[in-house]
């Protein structure tokens, strides 16, 4: 028995040899291959911009900081000594056993145990002041003192208080706390007091209580 002719077939009958078709399959292939072609540059250059922000970041944040750190650092001083002179021109001397200048508000200066002296220009003894922590404000010129004051007239006359305003200015002290002080006329008590020209006036003020000794 012979076998059935074969049919010829064109080659607008093959599917895959359509010429519309393969246009179309070329193009997105094109098209593929450029997003291929594209991505493989941009991810490289991707990745290396995002190391160099990294890298960028990490050195800033080590300049700004190195750069903060002295602004922001309290600065230490063993045994400091003070000099200053009030409107007068009277001396006077503040020492402590250390200071610590506040590194935001370096006008401000805390000082561990002061002892203060105000010199006196008329022969009088000092005026000396004594306390636990003091805090001096170089701007107001006012300095502060915290724990145990204790004020010596240079005449036998000392006087304790826990809190006291030194205006080194006026030469001026404002104890705005309760007092008590005992010296060669007795011993004397009262709810505050202030100190005038140095120690050379001594004001007593709230619920004043005072024993004279007669001699």
């Amino acid at each position: 028995m012979a076998a059935p002719p074969r049919q010829a077939l064109s080659v607008g009958d093959s599917p895959a040899m359509n010429p519309q078709r393969l246009a179309r399959a070329m193009d997105r292939w094109r098209r593929r291959s450029r997003v291929i072609h594209f991505w493989r540059r941009a991810l490289p250059a991707l990745m290396a911009a995002i190391v160099l922000g990294v890298v960028g970041l990490v050195i800033y944040r080590s300049l700004t900081s190195g750069r903060a750190a002295p602004q922001d650092q309290a600065i230490r001083m063993l045994n400091p000594k003070f000099f200053g002179r009030d409107k007068s021109g009277r001396p006077f001397t503040v020492v402590a056993k250390d200071a610590v200048r506040d590194g935001l508000h370096p006008e401000r200066v805390t000082l561990t145990q002061p002892h203060m002296v105000l010199q006196q220009i008329n022969g009088d003894p000092p005026t000396k002041l004594d306390s636990a922590i003091g805090l001096y404000n170089e701007n107001t010129h006012i300095l502060a003192l915290d724990g145990q004051v204790t004020l010596d007239d240079g005449k036998g006359n000392i006087f304790k208080s826990e809190h006291a305003l030194v205006n080194t200015d006026e030469g001026t002290v404002d104890g705005r706390s309760p007092v008590t002080g005992t010296g060669p006329m007795g011993t004397t008590s009262a709810n505050a007091y202030a100190v005038y020209d140095r120690g050379s006036r001594i004001v007593f003020m709230g619920d004043v209580k005072s024993h004279l000794v007669n001699k």
